[in-house]
């Protein structure tokens, strides 16, 4: 797939299936991910990969996280049901290392940067999935359960399968309703 057809017509699928990308597809999806924007080349990030049951202890790590915060009781279910959404769920997070001249938030940024690299290659290579964030991802009780320290962000959840469903086209949009010129106000 050419890359400016791919970026172009970027788009997620939030309904998927077996088979998850596996093998050689994986790793060039991790290589994706590697290529992000490096300042410094501190690499700030880490993915961890769920699959099968793994799906279901993340589940449970939501969950507890929901009902923790006080969520109803289909909140909570909802939240456990989540990551069997896709076959395989990646937490992507953002590994903060101090740096004078490399701040928390331009490493989170890179992870970011990561995570969608890693979206583009699934697509590239005839899968899809969807970037997933929402209150989880600042969660600290989650945090602390995927071993992150308290320095460090997750920066979403990417959902990779083989898509359902036919997605649909997202519509055009004028780069000049986004574009300022400074100078030319």
């Amino acid at each position: 797939m050419d890359a400016l057809e791919l970026l172009l017509n970027r788009h997620s699928c939030p309904r998927l299936a077996e088979p998850a990308p596996a093998g050689e597809q994986l790793d060039t999806i991790f290589k994706a991910g590697l290529r992000a924007p490096d300042h410094a080349t501190l690499t700030p990030w880490e993915f961890i990969v769920f699959t099968g049951e793994q799906r279901d202890r993340l589940g449970e790590i939501l969950a507890a996280a929901a009902e923790a915060r006080g969520e109803a009781p289909e909140a909570v279910d909802k939240a456990r049901k989540a990551p069997l959404r896709a076959p395989m769920v990646i937490a992507v997070a953002a590994r903060v290392k101090p740096h004078d001249k490399v701040p928390a938030l331009e490493q989170q940024l890179s992870a970011g940067c990561a995570l969608m690299a890693m979206q583009m290659a699934a697509q590239a290579q005839g899968f899809n999935g969807i970037w997933r964030s929402g209150w989880f991802i600042f969660d600290r009780s989650i945090h602390n359960k995927l071993s992150l320290d308290e320095q460090d962000q997750l920066v979403g959840f990417l959902y990779l399968g083989t898509p359902l469903v036919e997605v649909r086209k997202l519509p055009e949009r004028d780069p000049a309703q986004f574009v300022r010129y400074f100078g030319q106000e």
